[in-house]
This record gives structure tokens, C-alpha cells and sequence, in this order.
């Protein structure tokens, strides 16, 4: 044992463990004595063996923003957009870093994730309910990994949905106001008459009764003007490639025209 001296408040000693523990058991006396005088040269050198301790269980310890670091490494694969990732991790810095970002990822709550979340649930619930999930992720991979054993401190169900309302009921969905069917006609020619891009890919749409994504993501060689066709590639959930043969086709060969124009 290595006794630091100074004022009352902060005298300090440093030892190798209690007796009995796995330390000292695999510890022979000699070993015990050239750890005390290492202790000692420090102390000598004006050290602080016990702050050194510290740093050395600080590096070696899987801290919340370590874990998030290695999560994101793990995930960012299966990631169709590179800037996900970046999104991530600035909301996981912003909020919860502040809060738990130097806390071993072992010790951490749902008392912490209630504070990282109280603040900005009600004012900002769809970043909320993002930055929820994304701790959620975190802990379920340190858990994967060893570092953490236990509940997932920010599930949801019977957890935090016992503190916090449902986002659907904090921000109520908006949906866009739709078209009536008997003024279609009208808005279908008002679209052309703008002539933008938008407004003809919307005009696309309408006449192929695609999906928006996947006329924002079509591409010229996916379409072939002679045959009329379009080749929808491979989507998100991984579904096969189609060809589209809609039966007003001639009047979606002359949209894709248009935007050509």
C-alpha cells in the first residue's frame, strides 16, 4: 500500500485490493511489494499513482460514445445513404453525449435516457423518437458484445412508454390534402402547364400510378421509349426488378418524353 500525503482532504492511499479477492489471490507477496514501490517512485517523481489508475481504467473502459462509435462501424455497411451515418452519430453527440457519453455504457438508465429525452419529446418528437431508437441500438449491441447485461434501458414498451406520451399523440400525422378525383383533369393539366421538372415527374407518376420514390430514382436506361417501358430496379426491400406495361402507356412514353424535352 502507497500512502499519498497532503492536506487533510486530500490524503489518498492506494492499495492492490482487498484480501480474498481474485487480485490478491493471484498475487504473490513479492509481487505486492514491487507494485507498493512502483507506487512509491511515482509519488517520488511529485505522480499521482491513483490518477494514473484512473486514466488506465478510463481508456480500457466501453464508455456510451465509444460503444456508439463501434455501433455505427458495425452498421454503416448495410447503409444505402453514407450521410446516415454521420446523422447518427450528430444526434447521438448532441443529445445524449452531454448527458452519458463518458459513463461506462454498463451503467446506464432509464433515469439517464429520461433526461436526455424529457427536454425535447414533446417539442421536437420526431428527432426524439429518432434519438430513442438510436440509444436503444447502442445498448442492444454492447449487450451483444459483453459490455452491458440486463434491460435495455430505452425500450419502449413497458418501459419508457410508462413516462413519455406516444409520439403519434404528442404530433398528430398531417397528411398532404389530396386531389378530388373530379378535378384531376384540371390539376393533371396545370402540371403541364408549369413545365418544371417536378411538376412533370408528378405528371410521370400520375400516369404510371408509380410510387414517388421510384420515379425520384428513375434513370433514362431504365426506360425504353420504342417498347413503352419502364424497368423498375431492384427496391429497398430487396424485391425483384419489374418491367411496367401500364395500359395507358402511350400517355406515360409522352411524359417521359416531356421531361426529355
Amino acid at each position: 500500500m502507497a500512502r499519498q500525503a497532503g492536506s487533510s482532504d486530500t490524503d489518498a492511499t492506494a492499495g492492490n485490493g482487498r484480501w480474498g479477492s481474485v487480485h490478491c489471490a493471484t498475487s504473490s507477496l513479492a509481487d505486492a511489494r514491487e507494485v507498493a514501490a512502483g507506487h512509491r517512485r511515482t509519488l517520488a517523481l511529485e505522480g499521482d499513482p491513483l490518477r494514473d489508475r484512473r486514466a488506465r481504467r478510463a481508456a480500457n473502459l466501453m464508455t456510451f460514445d465509444k460503444a456508439t462509435e463501434l455501433c455505427i462501424a458495425d452498421r454503416k455497411a448495410g447503409w444505402r445513404n453514407r450521410k446516415h451515418g454521420d446523422q447518427w452519430l450528430n444526434t447521438l453527440r448532441t443529445y445524449a453525449s452531454p448527458i452519458i457519453g463518458n459513463f461506462a455504457v454498463a451503467d446506464v438508465t432509464a433515469d439517464h435516457v429520461v433526461q436526455i429525452l424529457r427536454p425535447i419529446w414533446t417539442t421536437k418528437p420526431a428527432t426524439a423518437s429518432r434519438l430513442r431508437g438510436r440509444i436503444e441500438l447502442v445498448l442492444d449491441w454492447a449487450k451483444v458484445h459483453g459490455h452491458r447485461t440486463g434491460e435495455n434501458a430505452a425500450a419502449w414498451r413497458s418501459n419508457l412508454a410508462l413516462v413519455f406520451p406516444p409520439i403519434s399523440k404528442v404530433r398528430p400525422t398531417t397528411h398532404h390534402a389530396a386531389v378530388e378525383i373530379d378535378k384531376m383533369p384540371q390539376a393533371f393539366a396545370r402540371l403541364g402547364e408549369l413545365g418544371t421538372v417536378a411538376a412533370l415527374a408528378a405528371r410521370f407518376c400520375i400516369a404510371v400510378a408509380a410510387r414517388p420514390g421510384e420515379v425520384r430514382a428513375a434513370k433514362w436506361a431504365h426506360i425504353d421509349l420504342e417498347t413503352r417501358t419502364w424497368t423498375v430496379p431492384v427496391t429497398k426491400q430487396g424485391q425483384p426488378a419489374s418491367r411496367c406495361t401500364e395500359p395507358a402507356r402511350p400517355r406515360a412514353a409522352r411524359r417521359s418524353q416531356e421531361a426529355a424535352l
